[in-house]
């Protein structure tokens, strides 16, 4: 998921890549278990629905079936799409990490995670 969200065509922001990890880990928190080959379907789908929560231009369908490598039909990424957002509730923005991260960097005044490191190393 890492990979995918930092890569060169996708190119998604960081918080994307945060919610996309929370999504994923409140499902699994409430499936008992979930079948090895569904395991990238619903990755992809997490990342696919915190890209149209967070990005501007969000992935597309075409994005999503790249990243599956064309495993998964159009049909079957929408049916995992609707099963993670019917276990969530379609409650999509929690707070995150990356949230709080964003809160403190601004409310810091550091511009970058280098010089956020920084202040975290000298106060220690």
């Amino acid at each position: 998921m890492v990979t995918a969200a930092h890569s060169t065509e996708l190119q998604l922001e960081d918080g994307t890549l945060h919610l996309a990890v929370d999504l994923l880990d409140r499902f699994l928190s409430a499936v008992p278990a979930v079948a090895c080959s569904a395991g990238q379907a619903l990755g992809a789908t997490c990342l696919w629905l915190a890209s149209k929560y967070e990005e501007v231009v969000p992935c597309t369908m075409d994005d999503l079936r790249w990243l599956t490598g064309g495993a998964f039909s159009t049909q079957q990424l929408r049916g995992t799409e609707q099963a993670v957002l019917l276990l969530l509730r379609w409650r999509l923005a929690l707070p995150t990490a990356w949230s709080f991260h964003s809160q403190m960097l601004a409310d810091t005044g550091a511009g970058g995670r280098r010089e956020l490191g920084c202040e975290v190393c000298t106060c220690m």
